[in-house]
């Protein structure tokens, strides 16, 4: 059973090609954007959650949310994270969650067969 989550949050799986090898800025870049996801939903969530291999392994305090390819990337290039109707946001790690969360099984909150990277959770 995976642990309930209880901040208003959005669960985000990477591109496969994100690891748990990489550096803090890499994942925090992968996590951050470039995502299809409504304005109206992502100003509802307080926390964003990295999912690898089905685990929790970051968890950021979401500051803002801006068109994308506004923010600077160090890792990826502009053509990929410029891109026209999608979103990313600007956050901090939140080591006191990751604490209680890291490691943590989402298989539940995303069914068998569900490819879609974004899950919303608490923000009815």
């Amino acid at each position: 059973m995976t642990k309930k989550i209880a901040q208003k949050a959005i669960l985000i799986r990477p591109a496969r090609s994100c690891n748990k090898g990489m550096s803090d800025q890499e994942i925090y870049e992968m996590t951050r954007g470039v995502w299809r996801v409504s304005i109206v939903n992502a100003q509802k969530v307080e926390y964003a959650f990295c999912v690898i291999k089905g685990e929790i392994i970051r968890i950021y305090k979401i500051h803002k949310w801006h068109c994308a390819g506004t923010l600077e990337y160090k890792f990826r290039s502009k053509e990929d994270v410029n891109i026209k109707g999608r979103l990313e946001f600007e956050g901090e790690r939140c080591e006191q969650l990751e604490k209680e969360y890291s490691g943590i099984s989402v298989a539940d909150y995303f069914p068998k067969g569900n490819q879609n990277p974004i899950k919303y959770i608490n923000c009815d």
